[in-house]
């Protein structure tokens, strides 16, 4: 007969041995489990490197316009913006932010007096995710400031630059870019590149927010 103080021992070391090999497999699945959750929740939220953009906004009610401009300044490309238009903060630069108008196409920056209230957005120069024009091209390359060529114009100084991408016009090929260089935004009617993606699905700019 086995002796009753001796199962017991050997019940304890079983039951340590079990602890020992479950805890430690637990603890790892439950962190990697997180981790993933959140890395899918945030891809979920922001597939397109979009953060922070497309709060709606339209000027303010006692103004029947405000114009939009192409670069950060008030002696720029000048696009509109009429009482009742529906528009999406991108990003802000200096004492500007920039905005999309879904009723017009124009895209261009304002100052935030103007505007109903919204939370601040991201820097321009942070905003959507680095991009290139296409390669073999070393003149400036112009940008519109609605998704057509017949628009008022900017440039990208050579196609080697780096710009940020905010999103694309529909199954078009304007893409909306913002230029750090020169503080130029506009549509860019060719091929983009993304040096840290590959085939990234890029968000539509009449899906913000």
């Amino acid at each position: 007969m086995t002796n009753p103080k001796g199962r017991f021992v050997l019940l304890v070391m079983f039951l340590v041995a079990s602890v020992m090999s479950v805890a430690p497999a637990s603890a790892s699945g439950g962190t990697v489990g997180r981790h993933t959750t959140e890395r899918t929740a945030s891809r979920a939220d922001d597939p397109v490197g979009t953060a922070g953009i497309g709060q709606r906004v339209e000027i303010q009610h006692q103004y029947a316009h405000r114009s939009l401009f192409q670069c950060p300044a008030d002696i720029c490309n000048l696009g509109d913006a009429y009482r009742g238009h529906s528009l999406s903060v991108i990003c802000q630069e200096s004492v500007y932010v920039l905005v999309f108008n879904h009723w017009n196409k124009h895209v261009g920056f304002i100052q935030p007096k103007w505007l109903t209230s919204h939370a601040p957005p991201p820097r321009c120069s942070d905003a959507g995710r680095v991009a290139q024009v296409r390669e073999g091209f070393f003149e400036p390359q112009a940008v519109y400031q609605c998704p057509a060529d017949i628009c008022n114009s900017g440039h990208i100084p050579h196609e080697r630059m780096y710009v940020r991408h905010i999103c694309r016009y529909g199954t078009s090929t304007y893409h909306l870019l913002y230029v750090p260089e020169n503080g130029y935004v506009g549509f860019y009617p060719g091929f983009v590149r993304f040096p840290d993606e590959v085939s990234p699905t890029l968000k539509d700019c009449d899906e913000f927010p």
